[in-house]
């Protein structure tokens, strides 16, 4: 099975992602692919922020809407490298991924400022607070140490497109 993009087609059965070639040697194509995708997930936070909780519009977002809508700033996003070589997910999330605002997800925003959603296999970490990395990361870090949830404690900042593992390579290393 293929899909093809603007960016780079993908062959589902072979396992790879191929950049191409305009984009390939183009300076600083990984960087802005991985800035796009941080927005993207942002964008999708807040809307779904203002949905079902109708909150999105508060001014503690700001910095997330000056980012995601109009490119201002920089925002983090983190993924979690699983613990084991398995796909943690549920047959609906696969066909209809939500985010989903619980108590729990509500606990870790109050504790760490930072939001968890899984898609498709991988967990992003949202931060919610402009100063999270100032504040929040070390906390954070430790409370995954301490948790030792099967979604992972090793942090990987999105940085890069290639920062996700959409073929999930990792899982060869266990």
């Amino acid at each position: 099975m293929r899909h093809k993009s603007v960016f780079f087609n993908i062959n589902w059965d072979k396992k790879t992602i191929k950049v191409k070639p305009k984009y390939s040697i183009k300076k600083g194509y990984q960087e802005n692919l991985g800035r796009l995708f941080r927005r993207g997930i942002y964008k999708v936070f807040l809307e779904e922020r203002e949905r079902q909780r109708g909150d999105a519009h508060n001014e503690e977002f700001n910095f997330i809407r000056e980012f995601s809508r109009y490119d201002l700033g920089t925002c983090p996003i983190y993924i979690l490298r699983p613990k084991f070589g398995i796909i943690a997910t549920s047959t609906p999330d696969i066909t209809n991924p939500t985010i989903r605002f619980t108590e729990h997800s509500d606990d870790l925003n109050k504790s760490f400022r930072i939001f968890e959603y899984q898609i498709m296999g991988h967990m992003f970490c949202i931060p919610t607070n402009r100063n999270f990395e100032n504040f929040c990361l070390s906390s954070y870090i430790k409370h995954l140490i301490k948790d030792d949830s099967p979604f992972g404690k090793e942090l990987i900042e999105i940085n890069y497109a290639e920062n996700v593992d959409f073929t999930f390579k990792y899982m060869k290393d266990f």
